[in-house]
């Protein structure tokens, strides 16, 4: 005589559905996360490159205001104004001829 357990299979089919719903879970799960880290790296990427922006423009107004102060024009305005005057035949003394 033959017995047949119609439900014996089936617990153990039901365990590996189990197991794979979990699986695609733990998946999706990951898959949000990495998404989650993407777009925050993303953005600070792109306030990063804002302030990159933003230094160069002060290093560019930096070297502007620089040029201006050591600019032919000024040097000769800051010398007539400490009264310092051109010398057509400079003499100059260095150190090794002491």
């Amino acid at each position: 005589m033959t017995v047949i357990q119609p439900n014996k299979n089936k617990n153990s089919l039901k365990g590996i559905l189990y197991l794979f719903a979990l699986i695609f879970v733990g998946f999706l799960v990951a898959e949000i996360w990495v998404y989650s880290e993407t777009t925050s790296l993303a953005h600070e990427i792109a306030m990063q490159g804002e302030e990159i922006e933003e230094a160069k423009l002060d290093i560019a107004e930096a070297q502007n205001a620089l040029s201006y102060i050591l600019s032919q024009e000024n040097m000769e305005r800051l010398a007539i104004d400490n009264g310092f005057i051109k010398d057509k035949n400079p003499t100059w003394v260095f150190a090794s001829e002491r």
